[in-house]
């Protein structure tokens, strides 16, 4: 594998989803940018807010839509997809370094590959809302996670809080996503350094969380505290206005990542007995926790969990090397476990 292939994958992502997408702006889409141009109207010229955004909004709207705002005001619409698009091609990348990290190249290439053409993933690279930018940190706080269990020094741990904090601030519902996150920096420096490394960096990880996090919020309930309804009325205690039945929802899996599971089970058949139980068990858990919260499928870290380690799990590319199964077992555990958060 040469050092060529993560750029042509990003290079073929970017050519797809700009050949596949073409579609004018979805109302989520103008909303947000439109709120971001009022925000900036106000800043600029002391133009009155049409609206209180901050009560109603799925994510804070000083994150995404400031910047949505300010992109189309330069370049319009497209400009702000080429942003939503790179925020995308960074997933990519932080999840072939990921893959290649616990894995090999090799592994990273036929996973990052795999994940591009997924629908969502297209889908989400020309999509102008707050989604591709929450995915992005998230991934990009993963990446520093696995980078931080790596490095001779610990310091590096304290760089994961800042990104899941501003992933949170762009999406509330992103807090579901980060104790896995925290957990793959625990696990991963366990399992590589042993129980004082692990301490250290995940009390690190967890302190930077904290603080930056705590700091965040006292100055943003402050100076804006009807975020509170915002963040219940949209996340924590959402009302649910049209109910969809399990079926429904499988049903919608399926069209959007049944190709991903349908692979994965697949790779089932070629890898070690002792290893079908703990597939089977990723399979079940990831499905069943997209029918009990009907997570949006507009967000697929499950697609990214199962493409970047499932796939790999089940052997397709080739055998794991034994000194990372133990690893990739723990770390894919918990990013399917994420699924638990939602359904209690």
């Amino acid at each position: 594998m040469s050092r060529w292939s993560l750029p042509l994958i990003l290079a073929f992502q970017a050519l797809l989803s700009w050949m596949l997408l073409q579609n004018t702006a979805f109302g989520d889409e103008g909303l947000y940018i439109y709120a971001g141009r009022q925000i900036w109207q106000h800043w600029l010229v002391g133009l009155p807010l049409l609206d209180n955004y901050s009560y109603y909004f799925s994510g804070y709207p000083y994150v995404y839509p400031i910047i949505g705002g300010a992109l189309d005001m330069l370049g319009g619409l497209e400009l702000v997809r080429s942003f939503s698009l790179a925020c995308m091609l960074i997933v990519t990348a932080c999840g072939y370094y990921v893959t290649k990290q616990l894995f090999d190249q090799k592994s990273a290439v036929f996973a990052a590959i795999f994940f591009v053409c997924q629908g969502p993933v297209l889908f989400l690279s020309r999509f102008a809302t707050y989604d591709p930018l929450c995915l992005c940190l998230v991934a990009v706080g993963a990446a520093l996670a696995v980078n931080a269990s790596l490095a001779q020094r610990p310091w590096r741990a304290l760089g994961i809080g800042p990104f899941l904090v501003l992933a949170f601030g762009a999406k509330y519902a992103a807090l579901l996503f980060i104790p896995p996150v925290l957990a793959i920096l625990a696990l991963s420096t366990l399992l590589r350094r042993g129980w004082i490394s692990m301490l250290v960096r995940g009390t690190l990880g967890a302190l930077s969380l904290v603080v930056v996090g705590t700091l965040a919020a006292l100055v943003v309930i402050h100076f804006d505290p009807s975020v509170l309804h915002a963040i219940a009325g949209t996340t924590t205690n959402r009302v649910v206005n049209v109910e969809y039945s399990r079926l429904m929802l499988a049903e919608d899996v399926v069209k959007w990542v049944g190709l991903s599971y349908a692979v994965g089970l697949a790779g089932l058949v070629f890898s070690r007995k002792k290893h079908v139980l703990i597939a089977l068990q990723y399979v079940l858990h990831d499905a069943c926790g997209r029918l009990c919260a009907g997570v949006s499928l507009r967000f697929p870290t499950g697609v990214l969990a199962w493409t970047l380690l499932v796939i790999r799990r089940g052997g397709l590319p080739g055998a794991v090397p034994g000194r990372h199964r133990r690893s990739a077992e723990y770390v894919l555990e918990l990013a399917i476990h994420k699924r638990s958060y939602v359904c209690v």
